[in-house]
């Protein structure tokens, strides 16, 4: 997908293209400041790029906003962005507005208690330790793949009630769906929804002490999830609890390598390790962009009107560095203590499962660091890679050494 040309007076780069991808704060920088409602042209649409604090958190507050492709403009849908169109995708909390939303994530979250997370701790140091067991801290280990994606989906697949033989299908489903190729993106949604609705049926026959179970189970007075939204809402659960946590350690074990002061900092007091997370998420989180929303009518922001139904994309990796909220936004500082980031959204959208999320993240690299305080990189650092995509922002590879030869 390419964007149009912004002339000698844009932004250092292109938003969205090849070299934006591994470093799109100088662009963000510049967006905020000279062009901070910024329409560009994606994929043949305009799409408007909000890139200030004030401006995103406005419009995740805006009831006038709608995150369901159906009220997008006809060039929006004549270009084949309506993501998962025709699948039970569209049933997912994520593409949902009220009041649909509202009875949907009233069902969820009882199931999404703060005990039910808290008691899965265990699960996540388990499988923590039991990746770095798998791990021969003598050889060079590419700890994307080995750690930092293995560890989410085999906590989201066993929360879920998952088989455990299963989990790696996860990973070959869920892959494509982060790239810019819609074609291999739609093939492994309708592979995994297949999938999910087999579960699900298994389920209803013999139930278990799982999430899958619970969703089934979940009832409001005469209120309950409908197959298709059962569907829906299990694949958005492992899709959001696999791809973004993954990209979550991994930029965050990066960050700390690349500031080696900060990693002393947090080896030193591991009780700084709530707020070091925080920061991580702050300072470059694992979500670039949020979905499209879509006005539901003419709406003004920052001096410029947007059309009903055209696209809009806030840049939370824009925001998050935002000089108007954050002292020295671009510094890496994990004893933050007064960060309202918003990597994981904000008013009826926040993530639900964004404790699960910072639990994750706090385990995983306690138990790594803990382990391997050595750990370092085995390539240089020019030679690491993110994703070109466009909503998750995470590595290619993170290739390392645990324990560096005397």
């Amino acid at each position: 997908m390419s964007t149009s040309s912004v002339g000698m007076s844009g932004p250092p780069v292109e938003p969205f293209s090849l070299d934006f991808y591994q470093d799109p704060h100088p662009t963000y920088a510049w967006l905020r400041e000279h062009r901070p409602v910024h329409p560009m042209q994606f994929a043949g649409v305009r799409v408007w790029l909000l890139t200030r604090y004030a401006d995103v958190r406005a419009v995740f507050n805006d009831p006038r906003m709608s995150v369901n492709q159906e009220t997008a403009n006809a060039d929006f849908l004549a270009a084949g962005l309506d993501y998962g169109s025709g699948t039970e995708m569209v049933q997912a909390l994520l593409f949902k507005d009220p009041p649909d939303h509202t009875r949907i994530r009233a069902l969820a979250s009882k199931v999404f208690t703060p005990r039910r997370i808290a008691g899965w701790q265990d699960t996540v140091e388990r499988i923590s330790n039991q990746l770095l067991d798998e791990l021969d801290p003598h050889q060079k280990i590419e700890l994307q793949d080995a750690y930092c994606y293995r560890l989410p989906i085999m906590v989201i697949g066993e929360v879920l009630g998952m088989p455990r033989d299963d989990h790696r299908k996860l990973r070959q489903w869920m892959d494509p769906l982060v790239g810019l190729s819609r074609e291999e993106a739609l093939a492994g949604t309708k592979s995994m929804m297949n999938y999910v609705r087999d579960i699900i049926t298994a389920k209803r026959t013999d139930p278990a002490d799982d999430v899958i179970s619970a969703l089934i189970a979940a009832r409001d007075g005469d209120q309950k999830l409908t197959e298709d939204e059962l569907v829906g809402n299990v694949f958005g659960l492992v899709s959001a609890g696999f791809e973004t946590t993954a990209s979550l350690i991994g930029n965050a074990l990066l960050a700390l390598l690349d500031h080696p002061g900060q990693l002393r900092l947090l080896q030193e007091d591991p009780a700084l390790m709530d707020r070091a997370v925080e920061e991580l998420l702050r300072y470059d989180g694992p979500t670039a962009t949020t979905i499209f929303r879509f006005p539901r009518e003419d709406v003004r922001i920052g001096g410029s009107v947007i059309p009903a139904g055209e696209p809009i994309l806030m840049a939370l990796g824009a925001a998050n560095r935002d000089p108007e909220v954050f002292s020295d936004p671009d510094t890496l500082d994990v004893r933050r203590d007064d960060n309202p980031h918003i990597s994981f959204g904000r008013g009826i959208h926040h993530c639900l499962g964004a404790a699960l999320a910072r639990l994750e993240g706090k385990i995983a690299l306690r138990t790594l660091l803990r382990r391997y305080p050595d750990i370092g990189l085995a390539v240089s650092r020019q030679q690491i890679r993110y994703k070109s995509a466009l909503i998750v922002r995470g590595l290619e590879e993170l290739p390392v050494v645990l324990r560096p030869t005397p």
